[in-house]
């Protein structure tokens, strides 16, 4: 922990850290605003996407474009930015998790929990990779292994209990 609280403090202290911060919530912007504009043209019936779960791929794909492309031309001229690589983490992570909803709702087009499970699996599989690419995800596993206790002879943690919810 102590060491991943250095390497952020690290993080903080760099002197371009805003403007990066800024370039990827413009670069997320722009992107939101190119999905929207081919959702209006496929609901418009001119075809620039197919209907259904396709087009809620589109913002993450057009955010990853972007996003490594800002990475390509900073590496080209010298620089390195962390946050768009975090950024660009995060967007496949979310292209991900609308892949995974959308063959859900293929595979059970009557099922009504589809929805929210939707927003669980998103918000699971997303603070997941948080915590992944911040390096605390073992350290939280870690913890939840700390917490042991006994049912009659099974020795159980948190951990294995919540992995075994999880797949269930």
């Amino acid at each position: 922990m102590k060491l991943w609280l250095a390497s952020l403090t690290d993080l903080f202290n760099r002197p371009g850290l805003l403007l990066e911060f800024l370039l990827v919530l413009a670069l997320l912007g722009l992107a939101g605003l190119l999905a929207q504009a081919l959702r209006r043209r496929a609901a418009g019936g001119r075809g620039a996407l197919p209907v259904g779960g396709v087009q809620r791929l589109a913002f993450p794909l057009i955010a990853i474009l972007l996003l490594t492309a800002c990475g390509f031309l900073a590496h080209h001229f010298g620089s390195r930015f962390r946050l768009v690589n975090v950024a660009v983490q995060l967007m496949v992570a979310l292209a991900a998790v609308r892949m995974a909803v959308f063959a859900v709702r293929r595979a059970f087009p009557q099922a009504l929990w589809v929805a929210g499970f939707e927003r669980t699996l998103a918000t699971l599989i997303w603070a997941g990779v948080a915590l992944d690419l911040l390096g605390l995800l073992p350290e939280l596993i870690e913890w939840l292994d700390g917490f042991a206790f006994h049912v009659g002879r099974a020795h159980l943690t948190l951990w294995s209990v919540l992995q075994g919810i999880a797949s269930v």
